[in-house]
């Protein structure tokens, strides 16, 4: 057994549809209703990850950017490093030279020293 249910559009006429006709009728009402908010909820977050999407793009381009930079100085940098500083080897060689000499003048003013002291005594 169907339920019916009545509409009367007027006293005299009436018209009975079934509920099952009413619902699908509702739904089909509704249906595109839905879909649209959907479809447009969808919509706004799609673009919103498109956006979010760009500012880390952006980021990362910055952040290449800067990392090329980096590079670029750090390459710079090498390439003075022969110019403007001196290696341990170098610096070690040099100071090796340098005592050599100061030990040649200290053995040169100690004999000096001891052949004034042999005339001095005299």
């Amino acid at each position: 057994m169907k339920t019916q249910a009545t509409i009367a559009e007027s006293p005299k006429a009436s018209i009975e549809l079934p509920i099952d006709s009413l619902v699908f009728n509702g739904v089909l009402f509704l249906l595109p209703i839905f879909i649209g908010i959907f479809s447009w909820l969808l919509l706004r977050y799609i673009n919103s990850l498109d956006q979010q999407d760009k500012k880390q793009t952006a980021r990362l381009d910055a952040f290449e950017q800067d990392i090329q930079n980096i590079e670029k100085s750090l390459l710079e940098t090498r390439a003075d490093a022969a110019e403007k500083y001196v290696h341990k080897v170098d610096w070690v060689r040099e100071m090796e030279k340098l005592e050599a000499t100061l030990e040649k003048v200290l053995d040169r003013q100690n004999d000096l020293n001891d052949k004034f002291d042999h005339y001095v005594r005299k």
